[in-house]
C-alpha cells in the first residue's frame, strides 16, 4: 500500500509488513499491529529521517 508514495519505500516496509501480518495471525487483532505501526513509523520518520524516501 506504500507504493503511492515511492517504489523504494514499498521494498523497505516489505519485510515489516510481513512482521505485522504474522502478529495479526498470531492474536487475531488489530491492536497489536496498530501499536506497533505507529511506534516503528515515527521511529523511521523522527529516528532515521526517512522522509527522503517519499520523493
Amino acid at each position: 500500500m506504500h507504493i503511492h508514495l515511492s517504489a523504494v519505500l514499498a521494498y523497505v516496509v516489505f519485510i515489516p509488513s510481513l512482521f505485522w501480518g504474522w502478529l495479526y495471525n498470531r492474536e487475531p487483532t488489530l491492536i497489536g499491529p496498530v501499536i506497533s505501526h505507529l511506534m516503528i513509523g515515527t521511529w523511521a520518520i523522527f529516528v532515521l529521517g526517512i522522509q527522503g524516501l517519499l520523493s
